[in-house]
């Protein structure tokens, strides 16, 4: 778990259940320094539920979701 500066804004670092989790904290280091101790206070009181750790989509889906968007409706793989 980590805080560092990238740029002009401080990332905060830390792990979820074995994954490596990076944000944008923003130019305060302050802030920076308060996120992650309140995302370590939430990981630890089990409080923390990121959504996009929660989603996953298959490829089969995607691509049906794909083919039913932009494909159909741009003709590109249309037989006729």
């Amino acid at each position: 778990m980590a805080i560092y500066k990238k740029g002009k804004n401080y990332l905060i670092d830390y792990y979820f259940e074995g994954r490596r989790v990076r944000e944008c904290a923003g130019p305060n280091r302050q802030l920076a320094v308060e996120l992650h101790h309140m995302r370590k206070t939430e990981i630890t009181e089990k409080k923390f539920f990121p959504q996009r750790l929660k989603e996953k989509i298959l490829f089969r889906d995607m691509s049906k979701m794909y083919y039913e968007l932009h494909s159909l409706v741009n003709n590109l793989f249309s037989s006729e």
